[in-house]
């Protein structure tokens, strides 16, 4: 768990919760519901109260997860829902390219299935090493077809 907060923290991702969202001080809106908190790393903080604008997508990324656990669909196929799922977020898509520089969005989208697939069979751990070497040759194989785009 811890290793999956600092992936989130270092990426610069928010933490979400049922009863608010952790994000950035860039974003100034609002600021009589907010209040600040400092992190570890010594970033600061806002803790907005009310509900999450960011669970339903939230909610819908873990069930691509557990569909790639349960075998229902593909690598591939997963990336191109959360690639769809996550297009009209900016901060997630500039997030994603400094994460991952030199990576294509194809490979970028699957990076985020693979590591949600690690910390949904965090406590599992030979499970979870065999499903995430089987992801990583998928994704070595697509990427070297020279495949474009995510069209399954």
């Amino acid at each position: 768990m811890r290793m999956l907060l600092l992936f989130l923290v270092g990426t610069g991702l928010a933490a979400v919760a049922t009863t608010g969202v952790v994000r950035t001080l860039d974003d100034q809106s609002d600021a009589s519901r907010t209040s600040e908190i400092r992190s570890d790393d010594h970033k600061t903080f806002e803790f907005v109260s009310g509900p999450s604008p960011f669970l339903p997508r939230t909610q819908a990324k873990h069930k691509i997860v557990v569909a790639v656990v349960c075998g229902d669909i593909g690598l591939w196929e997963a990336g191109g829902l959360v690639r769809d799922l996550y297009s009209n977020d900016p901060n997630f898509v500039r997030c994603l390219n400094e994460r991952y520089p030199s990576a294509s969005d194809d490979e970028r989208y699957s990076r985020v299935v693979i590591n949600g697939v690690a910390g949904f069979l965090w406590g599992r751990p030979q499970e979870r090493a065999t499903l995430l070497d089987r992801l990583e040759a998928e994704l070595d194989r697509h990427l070297s077809d020279g495949r474009l785009h995510q069209t399954e």
